[in-house]
């Protein structure tokens, strides 16, 4: 006997989904299976998304329909109908299999939203929705520090963790790095790296007890980048989540990290050149390097 479909899983994966798109979890929360109050006794929600605004509570009822079948205008008006006994304001009903003509037309005049939700679970799945993707991986090979300072006999100085203006270089290129905001360009293997966090005068701390400083005449960062450009689709991307509204003709996509971290065993290689003529998504993914620092040159000057 096979295992009757319940819908939970569906229902999981539109939690799921839901849950990607809360922003500030302190004033918005996505819940699975509650109970809501209603006129003639609790109903029973698949999902509940609730945010509050300026002191007002908004309720979003989300109803999830795992059916083989496209959804007919009857479902439209029993949610609705539920809609209303829980007194929500604003209702979303999410199938499977997508909605009929009717069901599209009956939805769009009562105010309810419409989607479709699907995931890959594996590397064979056929998705409704599929494209090519053009994955652009760059790593840092290395950093160089160049400093013309005067330093005196005996300073030294650690490589590891160079200090300029009380700032940690190595740990701000890394926070920049995985935040994004590391300013590089992607056509040069080398290249000067700006830091607007770093302006004149640089004050270079000592690596002694007193922890001196000493002045830098000039200071810059010479970098290495390595990219590299794979081929893929998203329906070679286990895990990749898809939430497609109807009702505002728009499609969120959501793909999981792990599946695109081996790249070199999982897809396929492909020259720069291949972005010129690309027609599909691009992806920018930046993967941990090196972010050991070595000291480029130190010109010292005894004083």
């Amino acid at each position: 006997m096979g295992i009757k479909n319940n819908g939970r899983e569906f229902e999981k994966l539109t939690e799921s989904i839901f849950r990607k798109f809360v922003k500030n979890p302190s004033y918005e929360k996505v819940e699975h299976n509650v109970n809501l109050k209603g006129i003639d006794g609790p109903r029973q929600i698949d999902v509940l998304v609730s945010c509050k605004s300026c002191g007002i509570n908004f309720v979003t009822v989300v109803e999830c329909k795992d059916y083989n079948s496209k959804i007919s205008v009857g479902t439209i008006d029993a949610f609705h109908s539920k809609l209303q006994d829980v007194k929500a304001n604003k209702g979303v009903l999410v199938a499977k299999r997508g909605f009929s003509s009717t069901a599209i037309s009956k939805a769009k005049r009562l105010g309810i939203t419409l989607c479709t939700a699907e995931q890959v679970l594996n590397k064979q799945w056929s998705l409704d929705i599929d494209f090519p993707i053009l994955l652009e991986v760059t790593k840092p090979i290395s950093f160089d520090f160049e400093v013309s300072a005067d330093l005196r006999e005996g300073d030294k100085i650690d490589l590891d963790s160079l200090i300029i203006n009380g700032i940690d270089l190595t740990e701000l290129l890394k926070r920049k790095w995985q935040d994004g905001s590391l300013g590089f360009l992607r056509s040069e293997k080398e290249q000067k790296i700006y830091l607007d966090e770093l302006t004149p005068p640089y004050e270079i701390k000592i690596n002694n007890e007193q922890e001196d400083i000493r002045f830098a005449n000039s200071f810059a960062i010479s970098a290495k980048f390595d990219t590299k450009y794979y081929l893929t689709e998203l329906s070679k991307l286990d895990g990749t989540q898809i939430l497609k509204n109807i009702t505002e003709e728009s499609t969120s996509i959501f793909f999981d990290i792990k599946s695109i971290r081996d790249v070199n065993k999982e897809f396929k290689e492909v020259s720069k050149t291949t972005i010129d003529s690309f027609n599909g998504m691009h992806i920018e993914i930046r993967i941990s390097g090196n972010f050991s620092a070595s000291m480029g040159e130190i010109l010292k000057h005894n004083t």
